[in-house]
C-alpha cells in the first residue's frame, strides 16, 4: 500500500506542490521572525555592550565617589577599574557649533576600545578625541584648537552662565553613523572631563556614574563581580558582569521590541494556519480526483486503515520535505536582511549575520509537519467515508439539502459567533497589555474563519451564481454555461474558492495591518510630538534666536513651512481662591493659523484665539488646571504686572494633548503681556516626501553655523523615518506572499478546474458538435476560474480588512492608549490584490482550456 501511495504522489507532483507551497510559506515566516528576533536582540546588545566594551563587571547605582573606585581596585580579582564620568558641552570652531557628550579615556589600557582612525586619545588636559563626523562638521582636524563652552548656574543669581575653554583635536574616532540630533560622543582626559564638569576638585562627592573593572587573569567574571557586591555593601551600588549590564539595559532599551516580535508572530502562527487550510483543500482536490482508484484499491483488498494512513503518509512526507525546505528559505532571507542591513550606514551597528540554533530549526520544522498533519485528517477520513462500489459510479453533484448539510450549516454559525465574539473581547481586553487581549483575537480569528470556510460551501455557490448571472448578460450563451458550471458541484467551487479566500484573506490581513500600524504610530507620534522639527533656544532662559539662523532653517530644502514662537516668563495664578500658583513660567505666542498649518496633531492647537491659553494635559495635571478656568497672567515687562487686573491678562484655559512645560497664547496676547517677547523657538513642518533624517541632519548643519546660539534640534520627523522604514519592510513581506500566495491560488483554481473538465469531457464534445468553437470554450473555462476568483478575492479582502484592523489593535494593546487603533485600508494594496486574484482565476483555466479544445469531439463523445 504504501508503494501505491509513492506512485500516486508521483503523479500529482504538480498539485502537491500547492501545500508545499503553503508550509514552505508558513515555516520559512516562523523561521525568518525567530532569526530576526534574535538579530534584534543582538543588535540591541552590540549597540548597548559598546558602552562596557573590554569591562567584566560594571558598578551602577547611586553616584559613585573616588573611594569606590580605589576599592574595587584593590580587590584581589581585579586587574585594574575605572571610574566613569562624563559631561555635556558645546563645541565651537570655524564659525560652527555643535553639542558633545564628553566621557573619559579610561585609564586602565584594557578598557581603551575605542577605534582611533588619525592621531591619538588625549593623554592629558587640553587634547579632546572626536568623532570624524563631528570633526568634519566642524572644519577641524587633528592638530587643531576647537573652543570648548561649559554650562554652570551662578550661585549668586540663579541663572546660568558659560565659559570657554581653548582644546587641541588629538585624534579622529569611528563612531557609526551621525547625530541627526542630540549629542556627539568625545573623549577627553578623565582630569579635564571633571574640570568641566565643575567636579575636579570633589566639590559634588560623587563625580563617576559608574566604575568599569577587568577581571584578573584566573578570575572569572562572576567571581569579581561577588567581590565587588562585598566590597561596595551598603553603599547603594549594584555588581553585575558586563554581559548582565547589558542585557538590563537592553531589556529596558527594547520594551517595544517584544511587542513588535509578538505582533510578526501572531502573522506566523496565522500563516501556518492558513497553509493548513490550503493543505486541506489541496488533500481533498486530490482525494476527489483519485475517489475511482481508491475504491478499486478497496475491491481488492485494501482496508480503510490502510488507505487512511496511505494519505497520512502522503501528508506527512509532502510536510517534512516542505518544512526543511521553508527553514532553508526564511534562513536565507533572514541572513540576507542581516548582510544588506549591516552595510547600511546606520547609527546602530547591525550583525552581518544570522545565529541559527537548534530552536530556530526544530520549532518551525515540528510546528509544519504538525500542521500538515492536522489538516490532512479530514481528507483522509474522506477517503474512506464511501463504499467502494459507491465510489465506482460517475460522480453526481451533492446534494446539500440533507441532515449533515443543516449541521454544517449550524456549526459555521456557531462558530461565525464565537469567534466574533472572541474577536471582540480581544478588542476590550488590548488596552490593558496583558497580552490576552492578542491571544483572543487570534483564536477569534482562528476560529471564525474556520467558520467561514466551514459554511462557504453554502455561501460561496449562490455568490458565484449570482456574479455569474450579471455576467450573462453580456456574454450570452457561453457565459450562461461558465456561470451554470461555476455552481454545479458546490463542495467543489466553495473548496476552489476557499483556496483563493485564504490567501487574499492573509495577504489583505497584512496590508491593512500594516498600513494601520503605521497610521496608529503615526497619531501616537502626532499626540507625542506635534512638530516635526523644533529647533529651540538651550540657554536659561531662552534668548532670541538669531535673525539670519531663523532664514538659514526655514531656507534648508526639504522644510515645507516654519513659525516662530516668541516667550516671555509669567506668574499664573488661579482665581477664585483656588489657591493654586505657579511662578516664572514660560509662556509662548504664536499666530493660530500658521501653528495649526504646521502642527501635526490637529487637537493640539485646536482651541487657540484671542482670550485663551492652550495648556498642556501634563502641565495642567501638576498645576490642578481644568478646561474653561480663567488663569491670570502677568509679567514683570507687561501690563498686567499688578496682579493681572489690565486688559488682556485674564485668557480662558484650554487643556490639550499638545506636550511642552509652558503656555501657548496667541501672538496678540502675548505681545500685551510682554511686547519684548523674543522670538525663541521654530517650529517646522518638512515636505511629505523629504528624506526626514537628511533634512534633520541639514537643519543641524544650518543650526552649526552660528556658533554664538546656544541651540537645540529636537522632533519627532527621525523617530517617524524609522518607523516607516520597518512598516515599508513589512509590505515588502507583504508583497512576496502576495507572489506567493497567487502561486498557491493559481494551483488550486487549475486543480479544481482540471477535475471539472476531466468529468464534463464528453459534455465539451457534445457543445463543439453543436456549434460552440475551440475560442468559446476556452473563453467559458476563462470565465468560469474568474467567477470563482473573484468572488474569493473579494470575500478574503473584506475578512482580511475586518482581520488586519483587529489584530493591529489587539497587537499594539497599551501603545493606542483608551481609543482604538487607527484603520487605515490600503486602497492600492488591495486593488492589485484583486486584480492579481482575477487574473489568477483567468490564467489557472489556460492549461485546462487547452486541453479541452484539443480533444476532438468524435474522440471524446467515443471515450
Amino acid at each position: 500500500m504504501l508503494t501505491t501511495t509513492w506512485r500516486l504522489s508521483a503523479g500529482s507532483r504538480g498539485r502537491l506542490l500547492a501545500a508545499g507551497l503553503a508550509i514552505v510559506l508558513g515555516t520559512a515566516f516562523v523561521t525568518a521572525v525567530l532569526l530576526g528576533s534574535g538579530l534584534l536582540q543582538r543588535t540591541a546588545s552590540a549597540s548597548v555592550a559598546a558602552g562596557y566594551a573590554g569591562a567584566d563587571v560594571v558598578v551602577t547605582g547611586q553616584p559613585l565617589d573616588e573611594a569606590a573606585v580605589s576599592a574595587v581596585r584593590a580587590l584581589p580579582g581585579a586587574a585594574g577599574a575605572d571610574g566613569r564620568a562624563s559631561t555635556h558641552v558645546e563645541l565651537l570652531a570655524g564659525g560652527r557649533s555643535q553639542y558633545a557628550s564628553v566621557t573619559g579615556v579610561p585609564s586602565v589600557p584594557a578598557l581603551r576600545t575605542s577605534e582611533v582612525l588619525e592621531g591619538a586619545l588625549p593623554e592629558g588636559p587640553g587634547g579632546l578625541a572626536l568623532g570624524a563626523d563631528v570633526a568634519e562638521r566642524l572644519g577641524a582636524g587633528v592638530g587643531d584648537d576647537v573652543l570648548v563652552r561649559t554650562f554652570d548656574v551662578d550661585p549668586a543669581g540663579g541663572a546660568v552662565v558659560h565659559r570657554d575653554e581653548p582644546a587641541v583635536v588629538t585624534g579622529l574616532l569611528a563612531v557609526p553613523g551621525g547625530p541627526a540630533s542630540g549629542l556627539a560622543p568625545a573623549l577627553a582626559a578623565p582630569e579635564q572631563v571633571l574640570a568641566w564638569a565643575g567636579d575636579a576638585t570633589g566639590e559634588a562627592g560623587a563625580p563617576y556614574e559608574a566604575v568599569h573593572a577587568v577581571a584578573a587573569e584566573g578570575t572569572s567574571p562572576e567571581e569579581l563581580r561577588a567581590q565587588v557586591a562585598g566590597a561596595l555593601e551598603g553603599r547603594g551600588a549594584v555588581a553585575r558582569t558586563a554581559e548582565e549590564q547589558a542585557r538590563v539595559a537592553v531589556d529596558s532599551l527594547t520594551s517595544g521590541t517584544d511587542v513588535l516580535t509578538g505582533a510578526v508572530l501572531a502573522f506566523a502562527v496565522l500563516a501556518l494556519f492558513v497553509a493548513g487550510l490550503v493543505i486541506t483543500n489541496t488533500l481533498a482536490v486530490l482525494v476527489a480526483q483519485r475517489t475511482r482508484q481508491l475504491a478499486l484499491l478497496r475491491c481488492v483488498g485494501a482496508t480503510r486503515r490502510q488507505v487512511r494512513a496511505g494519505v497520512l503518509a502522503e501528508a506527512l512526507a509532502t510536510g517534512l520535505l516542505a518544512s526543511s525546505a521553508g527553514v532553508a528559505v526564511g534562513t536565507g532571507l533572514a541572513a540576507a536582511a542581516a548582510a544588506v542591513l549591516s552595510r547600511a550606514q546606520s547609527s546602530v551597528p547591525v550583525p552581518g549575520s544570522v545565529e541559527v540554533t537548534a530552536t530556530s530549526v526544530a520549532v518551525p520544522v515540528a510546528l509544519g509537519v504538525l500542521a500538515t498533519l492536522l489538516a490532512a485528517l479530514a481528507p483522509a477520513r474522506a477517503a474512506t467515508a464511501v463504499a467502494p462500489l459507491a465510489a465506482l459510479r460517475p460522480p453526481q453533484a451533492p446534494d446539500l439539502r440533507t441532515r449533515a448539510s443543516r449541521w454544517r450549516a449550524a456549526s459555521a454559525a456557531l462558530l461565525v459567533a464565537s469567534g466574533a465574539a472572541l474577536l471582540g473581547g480581544g478588542l476590550a481586553l488590548s488596552p490593558g497589555g496583558s497580552g490576552a487581549g492578542l491571544l483572543l483575537a487570534l483564536g477569534g480569528g482562528m476560529l471564525s474563519f474556520t467558520g467561514v470556510l466551514l459554511g462557504a460551501v453554502l455561501v460561496v455557490p449562490r455568490a458565484v451564481g449570482a456574479l455569474g448571472r450579471l455576467a450573462a448578460l453580456v456574454g450570452g450563451g457561453p457565459a450562461r454555461v461558465a456561470a451554470a458550471n461555476a455552481v454545479r458541484d458546490p463542495r467543489r467551487t466553495a473548496t476552489t474558492t476557499s483556496a483563493l479566500l485564504i490567501g487574499v484573506t492573509l495577504v489583505s490581513c497584512m496590508a491593512v495591518g500594516a498600513a494601520s500600524t503605521q497610521a496608529t504610530l503615526d497619531e501616537a507620534l502626532d499626540e507625542q510630538w506635534p512638530v516635526d522639527v523644533s529647533v529651540s533656544s538651550a540657554a536659561a532662559p531662552p534668548t532670541a534666536l538669531e535673525a539670519a539662523l531663523v532664514r538659514a532653517v526655514g531656507a534648508v530644502d526639504g522644510v515645507e513651512r516654519a513659525v516662530g514662537l516668541a516667550e516671555a516668563r509669567a506668574d499664573v495664578v488661579l482665581p477664585g481662591g483656588a489657591g493654586a500658583e505657579a511662578a516664572d513660567l514660560p509662556v509662548r505666542g504664536v499666530d493660530p493659523a500658521a501653528a495649526r498649518a504646521v502642527v501635526a496633531s490637529p487637537a493640539a492647537l485646536a482651541p487657540l484665539a484671542d482670550g485663551v491659553v492652550v495648556v498642556p494635559e501634563a502641565l495642567a495635571a501638576d498645576l490642578g488646571i481644568t478646561s474653561g478656568q480663567d488663569l491670570a497672567i502677568s509679567t514683570a515687562q507687561g501690563a498686567g504686572a499688578a496682579a493681572g487686573t489690565a486688559p488682556g491678562t485674564v485668557l480662558r484655559a484650554q487643556v490639550t494633548p499638545l506636550p511642552g512645560d509652558g503656555l501657548v497664547a496667541t501672538a496678540a496676547d502675548l505681545a500685551a503681556l510682554d511686547p519684548q517677547a523674543p522670538t525663541t523657538r521654530l517650529w517646522l513642518r518638512l515636505d511629505a516626501d523629504a528624506d526626514a533624517v537628511r533634512v534633520v541632519d541639514a537643519v543641524q548643519d544650518a543650526v552649526s553655523r552660528a556658533p554664538d546660539a546656544a541651540v537645540l534640534v529636537e522632533g519627532s520627523a527621525a523617530e517617524r523615518a524609522g518607523f516607516e522604514q520597518v512598516i515599508d519592510t513589512m509590505l515588502l513581506v507583504v508583497v512576496a506572499l502576495l507572489a506567493v500566495a497567487v502561486l498557491i491560488a493559481l494551483i488550486g483554481v487549475a486543480n479544481t478546474l482540471s477535475l471539472s473538465v476531466l468529468e464534463r469531457t464528453r459534455e465539451s464534445a457534445l457543445l463543439r458538435a453543436l456549434g460552440l468553437t475551440r475560442r468559446q470554450l476556452r473563453g467559458m473555462l476563462a470565465l468560469e476560474g474568474a467567477l470563482v476568483a473573484g468572488v474569493g478575492a473579494l470575500l478574503g479582502v473584506g475578512l482580511g480588512t475586518l482581520y488586519g484592523w483587529v489584530g493591529t489593535a489587539a497587537v499594539l494593546g497599551d501603545a493606542v492608549g483608551d481609543g482604538p487603533a487607527a484603520l487605515a485600508v490600503p486602497w492600492a494594496h488591495l486593488g492589485a490584490v484583486l486584480a492579481v486574484a482575477v487574473a489568477a482565476g483567468l490564467l489557472a483555466s489556460v492549461l485546462p482550456g487547452r486541453r479541452a479544445a484539443r480533444t476532438p469531439p468524435a474522440a471524446a463523445l467515443a471515450g
